[in-house]
């Protein structure tokens, strides 16, 4: 497997990028050896991707630099137990490892896990819809809000840090071929190819106008996503630009660079209270 680890998003305004090949064995020893973080903001990133980056000072962005996909990583952060999620991965004879996040508790589990897969899947099969959808439904208990993630938070010690994983010499890597994901896949496909029937895939997927002169602006959100911004507020500040990139990309209908722009303005510290705000604001503004 190839990942992406970035160690330091931020350290004198410039990117530490590090591609690595890494196994099972690999993953466990880095959950079994979390990283010491002051706060969350200062903690690394796991992308579960190969790169081809070009400048390694700029920010990793999936849709320009991504390869290929082969680590599956799921975010859970309600509902769900750790105990009913490894047992789940355990009848099912799957590789896995997994490691509680920053604000984990006894009382309220939140928790990663990482699943090693028999191939690489390319960047047209993994963002294909139909994928997605099949992707979803598998894994039910993966929190929605993060299926769009880039990057997942690195290992980090706290104080109530735990590590579960299949230590069975039998277990296997998830099979992208397994004979309830290729019927999810099959059922997914027929509805799309209905989907397009019926609309001949033309219609807009919302009623809602641009703003005027929205696509002049692109470069606001080129400059947003290129630039790494050392804080919120203040000098140098982020705020400005990333409301800015917000409207530039609602006016335009561009949620797949929304995506891009929210998860940027995660890594920076914002709360997704804060840019659910100012995406409403944003909205707002075209009414």
């Amino acid at each position: 497997m190839i990942i992406t680890i970035v160690k330091k998003w931020y350290d004198n305004i410039v990117f530490k990028v590090n591609e690595i090949e890494t196994g099972y064995n690999d993953i466990i020893n880095m959950a079994c050896n979390p990283e010491l973080v002051n706060d969350k903001p200062n903690t690394p990133y796991i992308l579960p991707f190969s790169h081809n980056f070009n400048n390694k000072s700029s920010v990793p962005r999936i849709s320009s630099s991504a390869k290929s996909y082969e680590l599956i990583i799921l975010d859970v952060d309600k509902g769900y137990s750790i105990k009913t999620i490894s047992d789940y991965l355990n009848n099912n004879n799957l590789q896995y490892v997994i490691y509680t996040s920053f604000s984990s508790t006894p009382e309220v589990e939140k928790f990663r896990v990482m699943i090693p897969t028999n191939r690489a899947l390319t960047m047209e099969e993994y963002n294909h819809p139909v994928f997605r959808r099949a992707f979803k439904k598998l894994f039910y208990w993966n929190d929605e809000n993060t299926v769009k993630y880039q990057g997942y938070c690195y290992p980090i010690k706290t104080k109530y840090y735990q590590v579960v994983y299949n230590e069975s010499d039998n277990a296997v890597p998830f099979d992208w071929g397994d004979e309830t994901f290729t019927k999810l896949i099959k059922d997914e496909w027929k509805s799309y190819l209905e989907y397009q029937k019926k609309t001949n895939d033309k219609k807009p997927i919302t009623n809602l106008q641009p703003h005027p002169n929205a696509a002049e602006n692109r470069h606001y959100v080129t400059r947003y996503l290129n630039t790494p911004f050392p804080s919120k507020n203040g000098n140098t500040n982020s705020n400005k630009w990333l409301y800015v990139a917000i409207c530039c990309c609602v006016g335009c209908n561009d949620m797949d660079t929304l995506t891009k722009v929210k998860h940027k303005a995660r890594l920076e510290g914002w709360s997704d209270k804060e840019i659910e705000q100012k995406i409403q604001s944003a909205n707002n503004r075209r009414k």
